[in-house]
């Protein structure tokens, strides 16, 4: 194991004296917090055979996998069609 990743009282009190760059994440509203605007969601739909084969391997984790890449197409400006 690299001795930078162990989890000593040094390294916590170094990793606390860090100033993090908050400025790029918005803040949320108490409307947000109150509706829960940040909760997952869960949604039942019907995947074409060749997909779900291709998503749904036999180990098990194929929703990470599908919000994978559902959040890599939109982030890359995938284009929805009708």
């Amino acid at each position: 194991m690299n001795t930078e990743s162990k989890l000593t009282a040094e390294r916590v009190a170094e990793i606390r004296a860090r100033q993090l760059d908050l400025s790029d994440i918005p803040e949320l509203t108490r409307e947000q917090w109150q509706t829960g605007h940040f909760r997952n969601q869960r949604v039942t739909f019907v995947l074409d055979s060749d997909n779900s084969e291709w998503i749904q391997p036999a180990n098990s984790g194929y929703e990470n996998r599908l919000n994978n890449a559902l959040r890599w197409a939109r982030e890359h400006n995938c284009p929805l069609v009708g």
